[in-house]
């Protein structure tokens, strides 16, 4: 896999960079969103929790602890749930770049053949 990767590494890049710029080139921003939107994201809920509910963790004095401690599971949460979508609307996107991908059909042959012996091991 990592020597296929290495070999279309070209198009790979060229494939990041159209969906970046195709991603940024329409916003008022541009890339700067990217930032702005988790970094605002922070703000309002350091605000909210840390001001308006006074919410604190047990233990710990500070007002803005909670609001870090939420903001740690919140921010990789929202980069994995980005990250699953994109992947996903990447190939209703990019519809017309796959139909023409050449699959070499031994490849296809042996799918329901490595299939049937994975089942056949799991039995025994």
């Amino acid at each position: 896999m990592l020597r296929t990767c290495y070999e279309k590494r070209y198009f790979i890049v060229e494939s990041v960079k159209r969906e970046f710029f195709s991603r940024y080139t329409h916003s008022l921003l541009g890339a700067t969103w990217a930032v702005l939107n988790p970094l605002s994201m922070i703000i309002v809920y350091m605000l909210v929790f840390s001001q308006v509910m006074r919410a604190k963790l047990p233990g710990i004095e500070s007002g803005f602890a909670y609001s870090i401690y939420l903001c740690a599971g919140i921010l990789p949460w929202g980069l994995f749930t980005e990250i699953s979508t994109r992947c996903v609307n990447t190939f209703i996107e990019n519809y017309y770049i796959i139909k023409y991908l050449v699959v070499n059909a031994n490849i296809l042959y042996n799918l329901p053949v490595e299939k049937e012996e994975k089942e056949k091991d799991e039995m025994d």
